[in-house]
């Protein structure tokens, strides 16, 4: 063997051709870095979120609650791009109307804007731009609950009219009633 010759394994190293470690794909689905920044980014919206709402939520309670009203901040919500964030905020008034509390917290809001930019400016650059809305989900979940007791009342009624049927010998008129009877 002469001195020119080369290690088979820088040989093979050599002769090996080049390989792109391209990511991107061409197809329309989303690449997996893609899909990973918008979990990173939705999990930092909800973070900022929570953020938010525990800071609104102290500011407005302190500073801009009416006396005999109690505010809550419900949910933030956040836009892509952090500009706007929609707060829904529950109002328990009493003696008063919730619009007048609506109308004070709208009024405030460039204030209300600026008391929270002095708590969260270190965490974003830009301070969203507040939209406030009534949360109505305790009036829906009232709703509801009225609903599925007038169900349970109806049942209750079926029930005592059928075992009534029942007692007077009487054949039951369509298969729904059998299948009642069964549970």
């Amino acid at each position: 063997m002469s001195g020119t010759a080369r290690p088979a394994a820088e040989k093979v190293a050599h002769d090996m051709p080049t390989v792109s470690c391209n990511t991107e794909v061409a197809t329309p689905h989303a690449t997996p870095q893609k899909s990973l920044n918008r979990v990173v980014m939705s999990i930092r919206l909800e973070r900022l979120g929570e953020v938010l709402k525990r800071d609104l939520g102290e500011i407005l309670q302190q500073n801009y609650q009416l006396s005999g009203t109690f505010i809550t901040v419900t949910q933030v919500r956040l836009t892509p791009d952090l500009s706007i964030a929609k707060v829904y905020v529950s109002v328990f008034a009493p003696d008063r109307d919730p619009d007048t509390v609506f109308q004070h917290i709208d009024d405030h809001t460039a204030e209300i804007r600026y008391e929270l930019a002095s708590r969260i400016r270190h965490q974003v650059r830009r301070i969203p731009e507040l939209h406030f809305y009534v949360d109505d989900s305790a009036a829906y979940v009232n709703r509801m609950e009225e609903l599925f007791q007038k169900v349970r009342e109806d049942r209750k009624q079926s029930n005592a009219s059928s075992s009534s049927d029942d007692a007077s010998g009487k054949a039951p008129d369509s298969p729904s009633e059998d299948r009642n009877e069964l549970s």
